[in-house]
């Protein structure tokens, strides 16, 4: 005849499980409120940091990117954005994916400030275009006065392109078009982020409370069960 087996007591039974839970939930909220208030304690001590950002559209070219890039769109693009990081303070970034500028700081300022700077900005780069421009078309000029070279000048499909593209440049600029449409500037704190902060702490806590409970409760067992022979 079969023994009935005792029941191993490495089995888990649930209901004891959460039964000694809620015997512990003062212990773990107790934790759980340790833990809230220290991330509260954080989120109010920690340095603030900010994201400063602004997207960019080149709508004019330098007839440099023109000459390097030929028709590719995407170059010429790069080529205006290289020169528009040149003009910049180093610790702004370039998001090429979608086009924006990022500033991470700890002390940001004003949005009105912000655009005064841009501004400032888009209007040197303006300049910078309109002036290679005009280098560009009278240095042809100047080449086309020559008869050593006017005749082969006047047949150059990249002389008559960098001329034309010129020409478009300083109307566009003369009109009071700015050579980058820049977006509206957006400041946004990025930590501490506070709801994330305080929610890691209830988990942080809870978890905590929990082992604590657990152990607790598997020394108090074991202190109770008589020793072995």
């Amino acid at each position: 005849m079969s023994k009935v087996r005792p029941p191993d007591d490495d089995d888990i039974d649930l209901f004891e499980f959460f039964e000694m839970l809620w015997r512990g939930k003062w212990l773990i909220s107790a934790f759980v409120a340790i833990s809230l208030m220290s991330g509260f304690v954080y989120t109010h001590l920690a340095l603030p940091k900010f994201q400063v950002s602004v997207s960019y559209k080149v709508k004019l070219y330098f007839v440099s990117a023109h000459a390097i890039c030929g028709s590719s769109v995407g170059c010429i693009v790069g080529e205006t954005s290289k020169q528009l990081m040149e003009n910049l303070d180093s610790d702004w970034n370039l998001i090429k994916k979608n086009s924006n500028l990022v500033l991470n700081t700890e002390a940001p300022l004003n949005v009105k400030t912000y655009d005064d700077i841009i501004d400032k900005l888009n209007q040197k780069i303006t300049n910078q275009m309109y002036n290679e421009a005009l280098d560009e078309v009278t240095l042809i000029k100047t080449q086309l006065t020559d008869p050593l070279f006017k005749f082969s000048l006047m047949n150059t499909e990249r002389v008559a392109t960098n001329i034309l593209n010129a020409t478009r440049i300083i109307k566009a600029i003369d009109s009071e078009q700015k050579a980058i449409s820049f977006g509206s500037v957006a400041i946004k704190k990025t930590s501490p982020k506070v709801p994330l902060v305080l929610a890691l702490s209830i988990l942080l806590g809870g978890m905590i409370g929990v082992v604590f409970v657990l152990v607790k409760n598997t020394i108090r067992k074991r202190k109770e069960s008589p020793s072995k022979v």
